[in-house]
């Protein structure tokens, strides 16, 4: 049977469901299989599968006014259309066409855990899959990667991707599949589907995506007329954010706060390590937009640790002297530290 306080991404908003008993329907149960970033593909055509199956367990539901959707269609013939969906993307893939290509993305333990561009191209897929069984899977550094099927002799530049991330068996396993030409009917799918997921969060809470570290100013969770427009189908997944104060880092030496939306909340987590640095201006708006401080005390502390991060970048510039310079300068060994 299906633990379904285990598929929703957040742990802190699992066990919150779990601990409140919150009950959620055949069609969410199908969205949060979708949603879910901890099981493989396999292990979601199995699960939507018992969903299929027993129909007692799993009670059928008509989607209600859903946006692009036609009217009667219920929770059970969705999910059946994710399965053909999912079927129909994996034999595509695999279907021998010459006008295609493949290519290859990695995402490794170095560089950050970012995405980089492998910069091989395959003729065949079988050249595709003899490189990652070689290079990829044995070099113990790679988590993800993902393997694109690209047409070249196209109006549009299509593909159609699978990503294989690494599991707990220390396994690649094939997580994800992404097709930009699916045709008109594509956006006709149970991933696209707003659903409500309550959290244990509340403004002023410090949370991470696992990127980006912010303080919840609005939750659409925590409103009732929203939840009442996304149950009657006026809203979409893209729907499913936060308003949040977070930090631009795109700026090294002019970091600054500004409000954003934050997508895929049923993602977030509580933030619970130390703040350091310019991010202990998190912690400082926190405490006002809860009334816990006063403005003056808050733009006292904002700009003291505006001024001791502008302080630390501009240490930097000092590299570029000799000691000898920077003495004549007024520069002493502790202030370039």
């Amino acid at each position: 049977m299906i633990d379904v306080y285990n598929l929703i991404n957040s742990e802190a908003i699992g066990s919150h469901c779990r601990n409140i008993k919150h009950r959620f329907n055949t069609l969410e149960t199908g969205i949060l299989i979708h949603r879910c970033k901890t099981i493989s593909l396999e292990k979601k055509i199995e699960y939507y599968t018992e969903i299929i199956n027993n129909p007692t367990l799993y009670p059928n539901k008509i989607i209600k006014n859903a946006i692009h959707f036609e009217k009667k269609i219920n929770a059970i013939n969705l999910i059946k259309k994710e399965i053909d969906r999912l079927k129909f993307n994996l034999d595509l893939f695999y279907k021998p066409e010459k006008d295609a290509i493949f290519t290859l993305d990695v995402k490794t333990t170095d560089f950050g855990g970012e995405w980089f561009d492998s910069r091989y191209t395959f003729r065949t897929l079988q050249d595709a899959i003899y490189y990652i069984e070689n290079n990829v899977i044995t070099d113990k550094i790679s988590l993800e990667y993902k393997l694109s099927k690209k047409y070249l002799n196209r109006e549009n530049y299509v593909h159609i991707t699978l990503t294989y991330k690494i599991n707990d068996k220390n396994q690649f396993e094939l997580s994800d599949i992404q097709n930009d030409f699916c045709g008109k009917d594509d956006y006709r799918i149970i991933g696209n589907l707003w659903m409500n997921v309550p959290t244990p969060f509340k403004k002023g809470d410090i949370i991470t995506d696992g990127e980006t570290k912010a303080v919840i100013k609005w939750m659409c969770d925590k409103e009732k007329d929203v939840i009442i427009r996304g149950e009657k189908g006026h809203y979409d997944y893209s729907d499913m954010h936060y308003y949040c104060y977070v930090i631009d880092y795109h700026k090294r030496d002019n970091r600054n706060v500004y409000l954003e939306n934050m997508s895929n909340y049923d993602e977030f987590e509580y933030y619970t390590k130390e703040l350091k640095g310019f991010d202990r201006i998190l912690k400082a708006i926190s405490s006002l937009i809860t009334n816990e401080i006063d403005i003056s005390l808050f733009l006292d502390a904002y700009n003291y640790i505006k001024a001791e991060d502008t302080v630390k970048e501009e240490r930097h510039n000092f590299d570029l002297y000799t000691d000898e310079g920077l003495k004549m300068a007024g520069i002493n060994k502790k202030e370039r530290r």
